[in-house]
């Protein structure tokens, strides 16, 4: 079954400074399989953020489809099915752990015991046990980062999209990012994430999705990729989906 499916996407924003459209999309196609990792990679501006914020409902496309689980992204059931860490993710930090965490359980129904237990459950998988009463202002840089991952996926989502999850985390938390992925892969969840460390897209990616000024210039399993392209690493495959006319 098909996870996520885009169709002809395109983003045009008008520019202030240049006085003429800018295209952040240009007629974008692709499918993210049920049950797969899928890595979106590119340089800065090359429309990662743009196509996420569009997958999920913050900024609606000039043209074009986006569907999750077979139904419009921008709909309330694709809503519910969803999970999202955004690439700077912000909170309250007034707010304890369990206070923050419970707020999201609310959103989408979890209450009671159940609520306590599911926030215990995922504060483990993201590496934060013994969190629970701590303000989040108490938080280093990796923590938020992790709390951000536990309450993407705290309503068990079917979808889960992570913008640069690995940002700011040290070579454990990365590691710890990447088992916590797998292990989502194992509950037969669907996992789509970008990321600026090429290394780690190429251990845990089933399959990559390389863009470069809004469309699409690379796609497919990593291995198959490589050989393809007779090149040993990620980033040799990366610059060369930069240089593609």
């Amino acid at each position: 079954m098909t996870a996520i499916e885009i169709e002809g996407l395109k983003k045009t924003y008008k520019s202030p400074f240049l006085r003429r459209e800018v295209e952040g999309l240009r007629g974008l196609d692709l499918s993210v399989q049920s049950n797969e990792i899928y890595g979106f990679l590119g340089p800065n501006g090359a429309g990662k953020s743009t196509t996420i914020k569009i997958l999920t409902g913050i900024i609606h496309p000039t043209a074009g489809t986006a569907r999750i689980l077979g139904v419009s992204a921008w709909s309330v059931g694709a809503r519910e099915q969803l999970g999202y860490m955004p690439e700077f993710p912000t909170f309250h930090d007034f707010l304890r752990t369990e206070e923050f965490l419970g707020f999201f359980g609310a959103l989408h129904g979890i209450q009671g015991e159940a609520l306590g237990k599911r926030i215990e459950e995922v504060l483990e998988w993201v590496g934060l046990p013994g969190v629970m009463g701590q303000p989040l202002k108490t938080f280093s840089k990796g923590m938020l980062q992790r709390i951000g991952l536990a309450q993407a996926i705290l309503h068990d989502p079917a979808v889960v999209i992570l913008d640069e999850p690995m940002s700011g985390l040290d070579p454990m938390g990365r590691r710890d990012v990447r088992r916590l992925m797998e292990h989502l892969r194992t509950q037969g969840k669907t996992v789509m994430f970008s990321s600026h460390v090429l290394s780690d897209v190429e251990e845990v990616a089933d399959r990559i999705c390389v863009l470069r000024q809004g469309q699409k210039v690379l796609e497919g399993r990593v291995d198959e990729l490589l050989a393809d392209a007779k090149v040993e690493r990620l980033e040799d495959l990366f610059f060369l989906g930069e240089e593609a006319p």
